[in-house]
């Protein structure tokens, strides 16, 4: 048994392993015989018939997997003798296998190559005593604290009808008609949704709806009053299919059909008693939960930040070599539809 190697490129070497006759024959036979003792064939007592009938019928199979299992030890020997570690799985060269022969009868001579990517080492850097790293300690405001405990209240609060627009926490339901010129188009689009003023997008539309009570009108253009791409206008507001030949127009007059809001729970003694934690008496004690709660949210978002920082810092530090010819091999052999200007983009985005 031979087994030469090329280098082809950094970190990129070409294996052939070639089998002699003598390297199989012996455990050939054996596997034939082996094979022989269970078969039963007509004509022949079972285990009795010869081994020319056998290397007939099932010999090209047999010697194949002989010839696999000696090929795989091989490699597996030359890995392990090398102190060798490889990427990904080798890259068998089928156009010098598509040479071998099987047979059973003559014994050949059998090549198989391969090409290989090779882990470098490395030394790792950016762990030395002399890299330092920063973990920060956030610190938690009384304005954070304060803002919490109002959207406290609201989840616990009521919510109430009302008869005019006096926040932009309002939610407002109404009526959109479509407009032709300043007039409700004839046959127009008609549609109802629900729209919290603090949503519109355009300040002057959020502007028009303050003050204004059920029965009012604000136009608008619909396309423009959420952050919403155009399909989900005509999913969530249109409530329409979009239809190319019959477009919907810009600008709708919507009219208020009903104000709610959500009024804050009182900060008494039911609404702590309804909190079910004998931590928690008072406005105080409320907020130090709140201040806890954060504080281990905010650590564990430093370490995270931490940890991420610590690795940016290896990854940038840290030499790294990759058999990169090898990988664009890879790469294009199980996956032969991607495009070679394609993987150009990945192997420079992966630098």
């Amino acid at each position: 048994m031979q087994l030469t190697q090329q280098e082809l490129s950094p970190l990129h070497l070409q294996l052939l392993i070639t089998i002699e006759p003598e390297d199989y024959k012996e455990k050939l036979d054996q596997e034939l015989r082996k094979y022989r003792s269970k078969a039963n064939l007509k004509g022949f007592r079972k285990g009795m018939a010869p081994l020319d009938v056998i290397k007939k019928m099932a010999g090209k199979p047999i010697l194949a997997e002989v010839i696999n299992e000696l090929v795989s030890h091989a490699f597996a020997d030359y890995l392990k003798q090398n102190n060798m570690d490889i990427f990904l799985e080798p890259i068998a060269l089928e156009e010098i296998e598509a040479r071998n022969v099987y047979s059973a009868t003559q014994m050949n001579t059998y090549t198989f190559g391969f090409e290989i990517g090779v882990k470098p080492d490395f030394e790792v850097k950016g762990i030395s005593p002399e890299d330092s790293y920063t973990e920060y300690d956030i610190e938690i405001s009384d304005e954070m604290l304060e803002k919490e405990v109002e959207n406290y209240r609201l989840r616990k609060g009521k919510n109430i009808e009302t008869e005019k627009v006096e926040s932009e926490k309002d939610l407002l339901q109404v009526k959109a008609n479509e407009l032709e010129g300043d007039q409700i188009k004839e046959g127009g689009v008609e549609t109802r949704f629900s729209i919290l003023v603090s949503e519109c997008k355009d300040e002057a539309v959020k502007a028009a709806f303050m003050g204004k009570s059920v029965g009012d009108t604000v136009d608008f253009d619909i396309f423009e009053l959420e952050d919403l791409e155009e399909d989900k206008v005509y999913k969530y507001l249109l409530k329409i299919e979009k239809d190319e030949d019959n477009p919907v127009g810009r600008m709708f007059r919507a009219t208020i059909e009903k104000i709610s809001r959500t009024v804050p729970a009182d900060l008494n003694e039911e609404f702590f008693e309804s909190l079910q934690d004998e931590t928690v008496k008072n406005v105080d004690d409320l907020k130090e939960k709140f201040r806890s709660s954060y504080k281990s949210t905010l650590q564990n978002m430093s370490k995270e930040y931490l940890y991420r920082e610590i690795m940016e810092h290896i990854i940038d530090s840290t030499d790294i070599q990759l058999p990169e010819t090898f990988l664009k091999k890879y790469l294009k052999h199980h996956n032969p539809e991607i495009a070679d200007e394609d993987i150009e983009k990945i192997s420079t985005h992966s630098k």
